[in-house]
């Protein structure tokens, strides 16, 4: 009894806060989506019986494909058309025709069999470009000191050039 009592409550408070509308979409429908699938299958089914429905039914991808505006293209363009089409990208054709050539030519280069353990070339790579980045950065570094040497040295040069003009016109002077 106190089930029902709450039951009418809480179903009351739902019809004040969702309004009436909610309520219609709350009913169960009266079909579900399954049964409607099986009663169209069911009248499908039916319908094939019947020979010229099932005529129908069987060229259907037939009349598709009539439809379809390429098709009806590719029909009508006569035979000459299509030669000269052909001959108008002769040279096109020519060339991916080589390309092709050459790409196969070069497929056994990948087939080789040193190539068919990459995990492992794959870490040489990275070694090897571990190493490559350590060495550029020793060369930048050595270069930096280069640079610093070549400056100090260009300095020296210039104030012994300074101290002997120097010397030179108090020498000259006397």
């Amino acid at each position: 009894m106190h089930v029902d009592h709450l039951e009418e409550r809480v179903a009351e408070l739902e019809h004040l806060i969702l309004g009436i509308r909610n309520q219609t979409s709350q009913r169960p429908p009266k079909q579900t989506i399954s049964d409607m699938i099986a009663d169209a299958q069911k009248q499908v089914t039916l319908a094939e019986k019947r020979p010229k429905i099932k005529e129908i039914l069987d060229r259907s991808s037939e009349l598709s494909k009539y439809m379809d505006p390429n098709f009806l293209d590719v029909q009508t363009i006569a035979t000459e058309a299509k030669i000269k089409v052909i001959l108008l990208h002769e040279a096109e054709i020519r060339q991916t025709a080589q390309a092709l050539e050459a790409l196969q030519s070069l497929k056994d280069v990948l087939n080789n069999p040193a190539y068919s353990d990459l995990s492992q070339m794959k870490a040489k790579f990275a070694e090897m470009h571990q190493k490559h980045a350590e060495q550029e950065m020793q060369t930048n570094d050595f270069m930096d000191e280069s640079n610093a040497l070549l400056e100090a040295y260009a300095n020296a040069t210039r104030n012994m050039s300074k101290l002997l003009l120097a010397w030179q016109k108090k020498v000259t002077a006397k």
